[in-house]
């Protein structure tokens, strides 16, 4: 489940634990059941699906993520592009911008 932030700020957890800051319209590809339900409740971000989906050519994977993104979001980009997890875990996030940005 993708989500769009509609409040100026929020500061979003990735899939390891670490805190992002991600602006207003901004879209986050994951994020803990916990903390989407806060998100979500408070009005801090909305669901996405068909508008996201359709940004990237309707594949449902995941948008290219922004240079400054981190390297969480790049991983999750080259993985929904073909690279195993492993793989682009392994690889810098300036290697994965050179691969798939």
């Amino acid at each position: 489940m993708s989500y769009k932030v509609v409040a100026p700020l929020v500061l979003a957890k990735d899939r390891e634990g670490k805190t992002h800051h991600r602006y207003a319209e901004e879209v986050i590809e994951w994020l803990p059941p916990d903390q989407a339900a806060h998100f979500l409740d408070t009005g801090l971000v909305v669901k996405v699906g068909g508008a996201a989906e359709s940004a990237n050519g309707g594949d449902g994977g995941p948008d290219k993520p922004k240079q400054v993104a981190p390297k969480a979001d790049w991983v999750d980009f080259a993985v929904a592009n073909g690279l195993t997890e492993d793989e682009a875990e392994a690889m810098t996030k300036a290697e994965l911008i050179e691969q798939f940005g």
